[in-house]
């Protein structure tokens, strides 16, 4: 199931930039700590590609948090996204982010394991800092990503560092 939400996710995101003819692509890498309903203090990483048009923003996003260690708790998520790219100064742009995708959940302990599925609905908040403008790295921008991962299961919320490549 979650090989073809991937792939679905995927050829979604190929059709969308022929579709659309975006003035701008990103992708963007963000690592950080995550808690949920069920577990604390591990570890996510989040990829994310996006398409800007004028001020509007699509996207996919593929997630991934879990810990380290003998029974990991992990969860994965793949969502189709929109959102809106807000320019605050020269320097800082918010892109206010929400969408819907799949969401799977394992708990793991010494006598069991849960795998649990549901629909998801992210929403993102992405403080983008555009500091190299005139240098040679301008098409990379560090940034902060707050974002919760809405569901009925096990609601995740997360803090991560980005770094977004534009092309």
């Amino acid at each position: 199931m979650q090989k073809r939400v991937t792939l679905l996710v995927v050829l979604f995101s190929i059709y969308l930039k022929a579709q659309i003819s975006p003035d701008n692509s990103s992708i963007s890498l963000g690592v950080g700590p995550y808690t949920s309903e069920k577990i604390d203090d591990l570890i996510s990483a989040q990829l994310s590609l996006q398409f800007y048009h004028k001020r509007h923003i699509f996207g996919v996003n593929l997630e991934y948090g879990g810990q380290i260690g003998q029974n990991p708790n992990n969860y994965y998520t793949s969502n189709l996204l929109y959102g809106r790219d807000i320019k605050i100064a020269n320097f800082l742009n918010i892109e206010l982010i929400s969408g819907i995708g799949y969401y799977s959940f394992s708990l793991n302990n010494n006598t069991y394991k849960k795998q649990i599925e549901t629909i998801n609905f992210p929403v993102r908040t992405n403080l983008i800092f555009d500091l190299y403008r005139n240098t040679i790295f301008k098409g990379i921008k560090p940034g902060l990503s707050f974002g919760y991962n809405l569901n009925n299961k096990n609601t995740t919320r997360n803090l991560l560092v980005l770094i977004q490549v534009n092309f």
